[in-house]
C-alpha cells in the first residue's frame, strides 16, 4: 500500500516488481516495457521513503520478486493483494461494514484512487509530466 501511494504506479506493477528492476544506488525503477500499460518502457525515481520500504522488503523477500507471496514461496504476490488489503482495513471484509477497522470510518476509496488522486497533485502541483505515470 506505501509503495502503491509513494510511487503512483498501478497495482499490477507493484505486486509484480522484481529486484531486478530496482536500483537501490541511484533510486530508480524501470518496468519493463512488457509490464506497463502503455507497452513502454518507464522509469520511476524513488523517494527516500519508497527506498526505505525497499530496504525493509530485501530482509523478507527472497525471490525475485519484491513483495513475495507467503502462500507460495518464490512468487509475487497476487494482483488483488492489494485490493484484498485495502478491504480489510476498510471494514469490507464482510457483508456489513466494520466500522471498527482502522480505515472503517473513512469514505470508501479504491486503489485506483490512490494512483489518480497522486498523479493528479504530482502533475497539477508539482509540474511532473502527465505522460511520466504512463
Amino acid at each position: 500500500m506505501r509503495m502503491l501511494i509513494s510511487t503512483g504506479a498501478r497495482r499490477s506493477e507493484v505486486s509484480q516488481m522484481q529486484w531486478s528492476e530496482v536500483d537501490l544506488d541511484s533510486g530508480g525503477w524501470t518496468l519493463p516495457a512488457d509490464r506497463t500499460k502503455t507497452r513502454q518502457q518507464r522509469r520511476v525515481s524513488l523517494s527516500s521513503f519508497s527506498l526505505g520500504i525497499l530496504k525493509q522488503q530485501q530482509q523478507l523477500s527472497r525471490s525475485a520478486f519484491v513483495f513475495e507471496s507467503q502462500d507460495v514461496p518464490g512468487q509475487a504476490i497476487g494482483l488483488d493483494a492489494p485490493t484484498q488489503s485495502l478491504n480489510r482495513l476498510q471494514g469490507r471484509k464482510q457483508k456489513e461494514r466494520d466500522a471498527s477497522a482502522p480505515l472503517g470510518k473513512m469514505n470508501l476509496f479504491s486503489i485506483h484512487d490512490l494512483r489518480r488522486t497522486a498523479t493528479t497533485a504530482w502533475t497539477e502541483h508539482l509540474g511532473a509530466d502527465k505522460l511520466s505515470f504512463g
